[in-house]
């Protein structure tokens, strides 16, 4: 019986420390749609606030991964 806990608390642990790699993997790859927003030199800074705001990139990193929680 304990080996069965043993292995379940491991495998929470494990998805847990997998979901949050991929999460932080996923914020810093440059997306080519938000690479050309910041490149186009005709969007005003409003613009720019406001698909951030949009795509909740103004938040603090660790907001969205509780939020998914």
């Amino acid at each position: 019986m304990s080996f069965i806990l043993k292995r379940f608390v491991n495998s929470i642990f494990l998805s847990f420390g997998i979901a949050t790699v991929v999460f932080f993997l996923l914020r810093i790859l440059p997306s080519a749609s938000f690479s050309d927003v910041y490149l186009n030199p005709r969007l005003s800074e409003e613009a720019i606030q406001k698909i951030k705001s949009a795509y909740g990139l103004d938040k603090p990193v660790f907001n969205p991964i509780f939020k998914l929680a």
